[in-house]
C-alpha cells in the first residue's frame, strides 16, 4: 500500500484533509459569526425579525425571475419543436430512453439485498 502513489482524493492520509478541514472550519466560524452578530448588536427580538426577513428574501427573491422566464422558455421550446421536423421524434425518443433507464435502475436497485435484510440473515432474492 505504501509503495503505490497517493491520490489526493483518498481518505487514508489525514494530511491531505488538513486544508479542506481548515477551510470548512473557517467557513463555519464565519457563518456563525455572521449569524450571531445581529444578536449581539441588535438584541434578540430585532435579530429574529431580521433573520426572518433575510430568510424570506432569500427564498422568494428568485421567484419573479422564474415566472418571467417561463413564457420565454415556452416560446423557445415551441420554436425548436416547430423549426426542425425530427425534433419531436428525438424528444420523444429521449424521454422514452430516460424512462427506460430509470425503470431499469429501479428494478436493479429493488433486487439488491438491503443491509437490514442481510443483517437479519435473509437470503438475497434472485
Amino acid at each position: 500500500m505504501a509503495a503505490r502513489p497517493f491520490a489526493p482524493w483518498e481518505v487514508r492520509r489525514a494530511q491531505a484533509w488538513r486544508a479542506p478541514a481548515l477551510a470548512a472550519g473557517g467557513l463555519l466560524a464565519a457563518s456563525l459569526a455572521v449569524f450571531l452578530a445581529p444578536l449581539w448588536s441588535l438584541g434578540p427580538q430585532t435579530a429574529l425579525e431580521m433573520w426572518a426577513r433575510v430568510m424570506a428574501a432569500g427564498t422568494t427573491a428568485g421567484l419573479p425571475a422564474l415566472f418571467a422566464a417561463i413564457p420565454t422558455l415556452a416560446d423557445s421550446l415551441g420554436a425548436v419543436l416547430s423549426g426542425t421536423p425530427g425534433t419531436r421524434a428525438a424528444l420523444a425518443a429521449g424521454l422514452l430512453a430516460s424512462g427506460a433507464m430509470l425503470a431499469a435502475l429501479a428494478r436493479r436497485l429493488s433486487r439488491r439485498p438491503s443491509r437490514l435484510a442481510l443483517a437479519r440473515g435473509e437470503t438475497p432474492r434472485g
